[in-house]
């Protein structure tokens, strides 16, 4: 028998020549490990890469969304201004009558057609150009009321390509110099209406200094239902309401004047018309990015019926719109061309898309995603009522 200092001895020594690991096994061990890895990273980028699409085409279509709807409920609101008779000149020092609905500036003496611009400017209100006059040369708080009141009763909207609106855009011109500037390529349209809810009402605005309200009145009795005022001055809008009670006034509504367009950085832009204390001016707030492209289809009503006969481009050099068209205006279409905020790889692209009719070239080495989104809307347009 060994002794047992020995054979522990012996055991131990076999115990360390056991023991670990061979370059070999380390060298397939990393191999392994690191395929594992490759394997997991690939895994989690594709996951993160089809992620991030699926964010890029959600907020893609909330954007299209978004856009189409909130185009399609201001153009919904077009001619909302109560049932009017003659706008009165509360306010001006000018006389009454003013203008009728549906009256075409030629026809009346209240108006030099010399200095008339047809259609109106896109941004009214400002007295920055020579709008129309009366007689003398009136001054700028009589031009800004007369560019409001024949804007509201005559164009209740405007649409036209971008060019036209850049033409309004600088130091000195109705729309301001800080504004974006548009897309020439691209449409625009503005509205002019009274706001959907009443000065003091709960979650509308309180009266503004140098801002204009419409008012109309509810009572007939001395003065006929359905008179129509327009002010600056809120304490001159002294109509009653439909009970005929002394001191209980009709509602005072704030003058809603809008544009939209795309500018140059693909924005969806509104300007907004406000005033301070040198008078009305618009402000610019850009609303959705990625939007390369807003076409509008106006639905002709040729026969009286209220429904669409024809359908015609505001923006279009070939077929040019006449006073009759805006007056028999009784439906738009809006179409809108969104861009995906980032390049989205691997997508496979149109050679074009078909907009408003026409085609929309897109080219092959693009990677952006791409959404048309339509809306088509009724109008109300009080310059040739018929329903």
């Amino acid at each position: 028998m060994m002794p047992i200092t020995q054979l522990n001895i012996s055991s131990i020594v076999r115990a360390q020549r056991q023991s670990g690991f061979g370059l070999v096994e380390i060298l397939i061990a990393l191999s392994l490990g690191l395929v594992i890895i490759l394997g997991v990273t690939q895994l989690f980028s594709t996951g993160s890469r089809t992620m991030s699409d699926l964010e890029e085409s959600g907020q893609l279509i909330e954007n299209s969304v978004f856009s189409a709807e909130m185009l399609a409920r201001d153009l919904s609101f077009i001619g909302y201004w109560g049932e009017a008779d003659v706008p009165d000149t509360v306010g001006s020092s000018l006389g009454p009558p003013l203008i009728a609905p549906g009256e075409i500036i030629e026809s009346t003496s209240d108006f030099s057609v010399d200095l008339a611009k047809l259609p109106p400017s896109a941004c009214l209100g400002t007295a920055a150009s020579d709008f129309y006059s009366i007689g003398a040369t009136p001054t700028t708080s009589q031009r800004s009321f007369l560019e409001l009141a024949f804007g509201v009763v005559e164009y209740p909207f405007y649409s036209s390509n971008g060019g036209a609106l850049v033409a309004e855009i600088g130091t000195g011109k109705p729309c301001g110099d800080e504004v974006p500037s548009p897309r020439v390529t691209s449409d625009f349209f503005a509205v002019r209406r009274a706001s959907s809810c009443a000065v003091g009402e709960i979650g509308c605005n309180s009266a503004q200094t140098g801002m204009f309200y419409l008012q109309h009145q509810g009572c007939n009795t001395s003065l006929t239902a359905g008179d129509f005022r327009l002010s600056n001055l809120v304490a001159d809008l002294n109509y009653q309401n439909y009970d005929c009670v002394s001191g209980e006034l009709a509602p005072i509504y704030q003058y809603v004047s809008r544009v939209y367009y795309v500018d140059a950085d693909d924005f969806l832009v509104k300007l907004e018309m406000t005033a301070d204390a040198s008078g009305i001016k618009y402000e610019a707030q850009r609303l959705v990015a990625g939007v390369e492209l807003l076409r509008f289809q106006w639905g002709i009503d040729t026969d009286g019926d209220g429904v669409a006969d024809e359908v015609k481009a505001a923006h279009s050099s070939t077929d040019p719109w006449s006073a009759s068209d805006w007056v028999n205006a009784v439906s738009v279409t809006v179409w809108l061309v969104i861009r995906s905020p980032q390049e989205i790889k691997g997508i496979s692209q149109p050679e074009s898309l078909t907009v408003a009719g026409d085609s929309y070239p897109i080219s092959a080495t693009d990677k952006y995603a791409r959404v048309v989104q339509t809306r088509t809307v009724d109008i109300a347009n009080i310059s040739g009522r018929r329903q």
